[in-house]
C-alpha cells in the first residue's frame, strides 16, 4: 500500500528554533484534576479534518471512539459518509485499514513504528492527549518555567522536550514538543472548548508539524462523555486482505 495513503487515513485521527512558545493570553494553573480531567474518560466524538502538505490538501469526515487511556478507535469517510479507511489502537497494538486497497498495516504503537508509517514522530499516548486537549506525560510531572508565566515544561525525555500553555480558565491552549536541537517537532493549538462536567475539551485543533511540511485542522461537532464500551476495538477485515507486520519492515 502506498505510504502516502497510509498518511491521509492516519493522520486523520491526530489533525496539527530555540525560542520558546509565544505567549498568548495564560493566567495561572493550579490544579491537577482539572488539567487532567478528560485524560482518564472516554469520549464518541464525531466532527472532519483537513489535511494539508506541499503537494496536495485532503478532507474527510471522522468518527472516534475512545475508552480512557486504554484505546481508540477511528473511522474515517469521504463524500456521503462512505468509510474509505479505519485505525484501531491500544498501547500494544494499532492497525489501519485502507479499505479502497484491501490493505492493513498493525504492529505495536511506538513512535518509531508510526515514524516508519507515516515519518512522523508521536506515540499512541500522544494521539490521545491531543484529541483530549490534554498533556502528553502526568501533568505533576512538568515544571512551571520561571522565565515566563503560565508556561510549563517536560523534560525528562532524553530526545526532546515538551511545553505547555493554559488559559485562566485551565484550558490548554498550546502543546509543543521540540527536540534537543531544539527544533519543533510538533505544534498544537487548541479553541472553541466545551464542557463536560468538570472536564472541558476543545473543539477545534491545529497541527502542525513544521519539519514534515504537514498541517491539520481537527473541528470536533459531537463530544459525548460515555461511561465506557462493552467490547474491546478490534477492526474486522476480510480474510483476503493484505496484510502488513509494521514490526517487520526494513
Amino acid at each position: 500500500m502506498a505510504m502516502k495513503k497510509v498518511f491521509l487515513i492516519f493522520i486523520a485521527i491526530t489533525f496539527v528554533s530555540c525560542s520558546t512558545l509565544k505567549k498568548q493570553d495564560l493566567g495561572a494553573v493550579s490544579s491537577f484534576s482539572s488539567v487532567e480531567c478528560s485524560k482518564y474518560r472516554s469520549y464518541i466524538i464525531k466532527g472532519n479534518f483537513l489535511s494539508e502538505t506541499e503537494k496536495e490538501t485532503q478532507s474527510a469526515q471522522i468518527s472516534v471512539n475512545i475508552a480512557s487511556l486504554d484505546s481508540i478507535q477511528l473511522t474515517v469517510s469521504a463524500i456521503f459518509g462512505i468509510p474509505v479507511g479505519y485505525f484501531s489502537a491500544n498501547k500494544d497494538y494499532f492497525s489501519i485499514y485502507n479499505i479502497l486497497e484491501n490493505s492493513l498495516y498493525e504492529g505495536s504503537p511506538s513512535e518509531a513504528n508510526i515514524k516508519r508509517v507515516i515519518n512522523l514522530e508521536l506515540s499512541y499516548f500522544d494521539l490521545l492527549s491531543i484529541i483530549k486537549s490534554t498533556t502528553a506525560f502526568s501533568f505533576k510531572d512538568y515544571q512551571e518555567d520561571p522565565s515566563v508565566e503560565n508556561l510549563f515544561r517536560y523534560s525528562k525525555n532524553a530526545d526532546f522536550v515538551d511545553f505547555a500553555f493554559f488559559s485562566n480558565q485551565f484550558n490548554l491552549k498550546q502543546y509543543q514538543r521540540k527536540n534537543r536541537d531544539g527544533k519543533i517537532v510538533f505544534d498544537v493549538l487548541f479553541s472553541d472548548f466545551v464542557e463536560h462536567g468538570a472536564c472541558k475539551m476543545a473543539k477545534k485543533i491545529i497541527i502542525d508539524f513544521p519539519q514534515n511540511k504537514i498541517k491539520a485542522w481537527l473541528n470536533f461537532d459531537k463530544i459525548e462523555e460515555v461511561n465506557g464500551f462493552e467490547k474491546q476495538f478490534r477492526l474486522k477485515v476480510p480474510n483476503s486482505i493484505n496484510r502488513i507486520n509494521i514490526d517487520e519492515l526494513d
